[in-house]
């Protein structure tokens, strides 16, 4: 982990996963696409299974374009987090909106609609959950059974 000074000045702290504050690794988490046409913008985004965010985001006038449920806090964080890192540096995209149109947060997030087609971007979330919960279900450790435990 490689915290900023900035954000460890603003007390967000230096650890994803220890953090007091935000989304917890292992708690249940879904990943976000919406879309607003006046502002004519997309924003990815994640939030804890049952939350209120996205209620709050369709409230200042963004509808879901696609949810992705079934993941933890950390498979969430990484498909946000690459599809975020396509947008900026691989495509150069802007930000599609300014702070002052979420006042509930979240600008960053954001990117023009039109430059890149919706179903791309789609696919490339689905991917990138798919890659992350992979790479999950890798890493878990395996359990032994008493069979293989057993001594012959």
């Amino acid at each position: 982990m490689k915290p900023t000074y900035a954000n460890l000045k603003r007390g967000q702290g230096g650890c994803l996963y220890c953090a007091t504050h935000g989304l917890g690794a292992h708690v249940p988490a879904e990943v976000y696409l919406l879309e607003h046409e006046v502002l004519r913008s997309m924003k990815v985004g994640i939030c804890a299974a049952g939350s209120s965010r996205v209620l709050a985001h369709k409230r200042q006038g963004w509808d879901v374009v696609r949810l992705w449920r079934g993941l933890d806090g950390s498979q969430a964080r990484e498909a946000e987090f690459a599809t975020l890192c396509w947008w900026r540096s691989d495509l150069g995209l802007p930000f599609g909106a300014a702070k002052d149109d979420l006042p509930q947060a979240g600008y960053t997030e954001t990117a023009p609609l039109g430059i890149v087609d919706i179903e791309e971007v789609i696919a490339r979330i689905s991917a990138s959950v798919s890659t992350a919960t992979t790479a999950k279900a890798r890493a878990e450790p395996r359990v032994a059974t008493a069979v293989e435990n057993s001594i012959d």
